[in-house]
């Protein structure tokens, strides 16, 4: 959301990819979030060889466990604000089973603000 595409594939994709090649060398494992409905990047994340995507809650969870189911697990994505820090008990335990139900069938999932 705070950069095109265009600028995304210019600026950030080769530097993330080697970043993560590097903390791969160490034998670590890698997990990057992108903030903001990255889904105009989907084709793209796959490349970077992540051991877990972090999702925002602006993407949507279906799309994204259905594009990327498989590949790596996932993290996301509980919306921290309208969620967690003004939802009571009730609303929070609902998108909570929200989440669990449109992304954690398989496994490979964390539950988690973001």
């Amino acid at each position: 959301d705070l950069i095109s595409v265009e600028d995304y594939h210019k600026l950030a994709c080769k530097g993330s990819k080697m970043v993560v090649d590097m903390i791969h060398s160490k034998d670590r494992h890698v997990f990057i979030h992108i903030c903001g409905n990255s889904h105009t990047i989907m084709d793209e994340v796959p490349e970077m060889s992540l051991d877990v995507f972090s999702v925002d809650h602006l993407v949507d969870r279906g799309r994204v466990k259905n594009d990327l189911d498989g590949k790596f697990a996932l993290m996301g994505n509980v919306n921290p604000v309208a969620t967690l820090w003004n939802g009571k008990p009730v609303s929070i335990k609902k998108e909570a089973k929200k989440t669990m139900d449109a992304v954690a069938p398989g496994g490979k999932f964390f539950l988690v603000p973001r």
